[in-house]
């Protein structure tokens, strides 16, 4: 019943009970200790990432993949759509790895997915906690997209169709895959202080939101390489809102290859099953690793497209009379041979994009 600090601040809570697990059943203590299981009842306002006491030594360089797979989630009764949103929000602060945001052009609930599983828990959830009937759309596969080749691009100030008092000159250059999002500078901050270069840096990372096919543009170098401004005219804002058509222009002449997520699979089905597994992984371009069977089971490991293989599970319990298993974990993406539009997320194309791309042309 002693007072304990939560996350080295002012807040502090009382606990009442300990609880730990003992042969899968949940036990009464007095204390826990280092790698013990501990289930505190009745505490308010926590959060995952709180902490009591003695702050502790987080794991560093942690790779948690973000979700590869994309759904809308609906109620059955419209009416229900705000209720629907405040409980979203209300297992988001639960699990802030539950990722999902109302789509700007369609105005649609999305929900980003670790997997089929999860969108079944997330509708149980819905339905025991905060009594709503929710269902899922289709579940889509997010890719990426990478810039094909290094290439620069500038838009000059007062000259048209340029309404910006800015001039913006960005060079872009394709990194290995995994890399993420590199973005420098070789402007002076003597020339164009700190607010205009972040402005620039925000414009780009907003543009990125959405490429040339709709997806996330990823794995990739933009250095902020020349610019112009006019004292006192020139505003940050000028920079801000002129970075996404420099960037735009930019992917268009470098052109982009789209990335697909991969799974590391685990394929073990019994022998009489053998001959189908192959050919489904052929099918579903699988990169096979390796092949081990035994008397009784056939083992097959490698890596496998998501998009091909989302459903795959479902299959295998089926063929093999839920004898088959069929274990994923998510891997690094890959270039595809797709060009994959994700139509959601392409907003129709504003008048001054059009006037750049006829300028360049």
């Amino acid at each position: 019943r002693t007072l304990v600090e939560v996350n080295n601040s002012d807040r502090a809570t009382k606990i009442r009970n300990l609880k730990t697990i003992s042969l899968g059943k949940e036990i009464e203590i007095d204390e826990v200790f280092a790698n013990d299981i501990a289930i505190v009842d009745n505490v308010e306002d926590f959060q995952i990432g709180d902490y009591l006491g003695v702050e502790p030594m987080l794991i560093e360089e942690l790779d948690i993949p973000s979700p590869a797979l994309q759904s809308s989630i609906f109620t059955h009764n419209v009416e229900d759509r705000s209720k629907l949103i405040t409980a979203m929000n209300t297992l988001f602060i639960e699990d802030p790895s539950l990722s999902f945001s109302i789509n700007q052009y369609s105005n649609e609930l999305e929900v980003s997915l670790y997997g089929l599983t999860q969108r079944e828990v997330i509708l149980t959830l819905l339905d025991e906690r905060f009594s709503l009937k929710a269902y899922f759309d289709e579940v889509k596969t997010v890719y990426k997209e990478r810039p094909k080749r290094k290439v620069e691009q500038t838009i000059h100030i007062e000259v048209a169709p340029n309404p910006y008092w800015a001039s913006i000159g960005l060079t872009i250059e394709p990194l290995p895959i995994g890399s993420g999002l590199l973005i420098e500078s070789d402007i002076s901050l003597g020339y164009l202080n700190h607010s205009f270069q972040n402005a620039v840096f925000d414009g780009i990372r907003k543009a990125c939101e959405s490429g040339l096919y709709g997806w996330e543009v990823t794995d990739f170098k933009v250095t902020f390489s020349y610019a112009i401004y006019y004292s006192p005219v020139s505003t940050p804002a000028d920079f801000r809102k002129l970075a996404p058509y420099v960037l735009r222009l930019a992917l268009q002449q470098s052109d982009v290859e789209i990335l697909e997520p991969m799974l590391q699979f685990k394929l073990q089905v019994p022998q009489s099953a053998n001959a189908k597994a192959i050919a489904d992984m052929q099918k579903m371009m699988a990169e096979i690793e390796s092949i081990s069977s035994n008397n009784d089971w056939t083992n097959i490991e490698g890596r496998i497209p998501l998009d091909n293989s989302k459903e795959y599970s479902y299959q295998v319990s089926s063929y093999t009379q839920g004898l088959g298993t069929f274990m994923v974990k998510p891997c690094k993406y890959r270039i595809t041979k797709k060009k994959v539009v994700n139509t959601t997320n392409i907003e129709e194309k504003d008048k001054l994009l059009f006037m750049f791309e006829k300028s360049l042309s």
